[in-house]
């Protein structure tokens, strides 16, 4: 539109308009200067204030687009100028928060960074890079973790309700500290109410508030907010804008409550106990228990494009393990009391990851039919019986409420990919994925959905590749239309009820699915382990055959043996034709052995086209 307007205002007989892509990198080539070096350059220079526009040549040259300091620059008049109010009113309030931040922030970072001791060199390099990471006003791969909140998190009502626990599961063991449990309860079922009403009635605590809220301590998404608005990464129409931020709202809403109840609760506490600053008090409890989601909480691997996207919604388990670490000894068993009331023993932190570890020792080294997470539930309905079981491994989702909870508020599962540890783990994909983080449960979707349209079957690939929260919603309403939940292949798992469809369409699992599903899951895992084992036994025991071993043939009848006075409820047999089968297919052409797996009715055309290609 620009090159249009340029050449119908400058119309000649031939003219000529080109037009290109502005670099949005070139400044950094000019990274070692910056505007006071060059003003003081200039003094000594005897540069006059004619020579102004050499600076703002300056300016245009090396400062980021970014940067406030563009807006030093007359343009007198010159079109190029954007028409998008609110995107250009935006990036004018980040770059001019930025600048005003730097200066008032950089120069303590500076002094802080020349602090460290001489002698902690390896310190003061570590604080060096995190100094210059914090300076660089890019956030890497934004489109892409962009995409990864609408996709696994937007437009979810799980995913806020989850969030909404916060207060329960950190703030009140750590306002416990400083008044004792039934304190920090009565506190904050006081706070809550508050929050919820939404209105203040103490005059120092709503301008306490008041100020929270312009320093972004309970609303620190604004920005986030803010900086979306100013870079439109997925795009400029009015209604998509409004789409996206109507998506995000319900978890940015359970955010803002939290961070809200969070400082009511502990202002009241701090006044109560006579702190000189309830304020600072308060906007510590935040922080501490709500987290600070900006670049300097990163830890060094999660910085760069990849780090950043595989670190994508790992920012509040590793928030939490350190604000676990942090608290007083009785305040941490009392989280944990909170944790394995709300998620049972598997969702204490590290303990799928530890199951992992035990069944890989047990199936690997030991040759035992081992799940550590069977046996510890066996071992507790031995003494009190399957519903005190039931409750110690998952829950409040095992006394009658009708969703999940165990699964989504579990930290059980902290370090991806040990489920690959696991022999019967026979569909490594998904331990694979887990490594990926989010991106590779988004690769995976999108691998699915590519899958079924290749297939023509378009309404499945749209339902794989949708966002989780419509993919909920249409699973809710195929559970109501039909009465029964199907797994992915359409096939039939259990009868379900109205309220089980409703508890699937707001994003939880229902508490009678997820049952079904452990329980298959744990029969599943024996028969793939046996059938691995099985395998690998005959294998064994075909290769000594074929390779006239009796050494080797007795090796592998006693490790049969082995396995079934080892594990008598998943005994296995292996018998001569079955060997034999493997025998012959080892001593089989390459050819022969793919006519064979060739379905009856094309092994002579096979046969045919193998033959006239040699």
């Amino acid at each position: 539109a620009a090159a249009r307007d340029l050449a119908q205002r400058f119309a000649v007989e031939k003219p000529v308009v080109q037009t290109g892509v502005a670099s949005q990198e070139a400044y950094k080539l000019f990274a070692g200067m910056n505007p006071e070096t060059l003003a003081i350059f200039g003094d000594h220079a005897g540069l006059s204030a004619e020579d102004k526009p050499l600076f703002e040549q300056y300016i245009k040259l090396a400062a980021s687009n970014r940067s406030a300091l563009k807006r030093l620059v007359k343009r007198k008049g010159i079109a190029g100028y954007s028409e998008d109010v609110s995107r250009v009113l935006s990036a004018f309030v980040l770059s001019n928060a930025r600048a005003t931040s730097a200066a008032l922030n950089f120069e303590a970072i500076d002094r802080a960074v020349d602090e460290v001791p001489k002698a902690m060199g390896d310190v003061r390099d570590e604080a060096q890079r995190l100094r210059d990471y914090v300076r660089n006003p890019t956030e890497e791969a934004q489109r892409v973790r962009g995409l990864l909140f609408l996709h696994f998190i937007g437009g979810s009502i799980a995913s806020a309700a989850v969030n909404l626990t916060q207060p329960l599961t950190m703030t009140f063991p750590y306002l416990s500290q400083f008044g004792g449990p039934a304190k920090a309860a009565k506190v904050m079922a006081a706070a809550i109410k508050e929050a919820t009403a939404g209105k203040v009635k103490d005059p120092a605590l709503s301008q306490a508030l008041a100020r929270a809220e312009a320093d972004g301590v309970v609303s620190p998404s604004e920005v986030h907010q803010l900086q979306a608005e100013s870079t439109r990464n997925l795009g400029n129409h009015p209604l998509l804008r409004k789409g996206t931020f109507l998506w995000g709202s319900l978890f940015q809403l359970a955010e803002q409550f939290n961070r809200r109840s969070t400082f009511i609760a502990a202002w009241r506490m701090a006044v109560e106990r006579g702190e000189r600053d309830p304020f600072g008090f308060a906007e510590k409890a935040v922080i501490e228990t709500q987290g600070v989601y900006n670049k300097g909480s990163r830890p060094n691997w999660a910085r760069g494009a990849v780090g950043a996207t595989l670190f994508t919604f790992k920012q509040f388990s590793v928030a939490y393990m350190e604000w676990l670490v942090r608290l007083p000894p009785r305040e941490r068993v009392l989280a944990l009391g909170v944790l394995l009331m709300l998620g049972g023993l598997q969702g204490l932190p590290f303990m799928d990851d530890l199951d992992d570890v035990i069944d890989a020792v047990g199936q690997r080294v030991l040759g035992r039919d081992w799940n550590a997470e069977a046996m510890k539930r066996k071992a507790i309905a031995s003494v009190a019986g399957d519903a005190v079981a039931d409750f110690a491994m998952r829950g409040v989702s095992t006394i009658g409420i009708p969703m999940d909870v165990a699964g989504r508020l579990g930290m059980g599962d902290l370090l991806p990919g040990t489920g690959l540890l696991r022999k019967d783990n026979t569909s490594p994909e998904k331990s694979v994925a887990e490594i990926g983080g989010a991106f590779g449960g988004l690769a995976k979707a999108y691998l699915g959905a590519a899958g079924a349209l290749a297939e023509g079957d378009v309404l499945r690939a749209a339902q794989t590749a949708a966002p989780v929260a419509v993919g909920n919603a249409l699973k809710g309403l195929d559970m109501a239309a039909t009465g029964v939940f199907r797994d992915t292949r359409g096939r039939t798992v259990m009868e379900t009820t109205a309220v089980d469809a409703a508890v699937k369409a707001i994003g939880f699992q229902p508490a009678n699915v997820a049952a079904t599903q452990r329980a298959t899951g744990n029969v599943q895992q024996r028969i793939a382990l046996a059938r691995t084992v099985e395998g690998e036994i005959a294998s064994a025991w075909a290769e000594a055959v074929f390779r006239e071993d009796p050494d080797g043939v007795a090796a592998a009848r006693k490790r049969l043996l082995d396995w079934n006075r080892n594990n008598p409820d998943s005994r296995i047999a292996i018998n001569m034709p079955q060997i034999l089968r493997r025998v012959r297919a080892m001593r089989m052409g390459k050819d022969q052995r793919i006519i064979d797996a060739a379905p009856r009715e094309m092994r002579g055309a096979v046969r045919e086209e193998l033959e006239g290609a040699k």
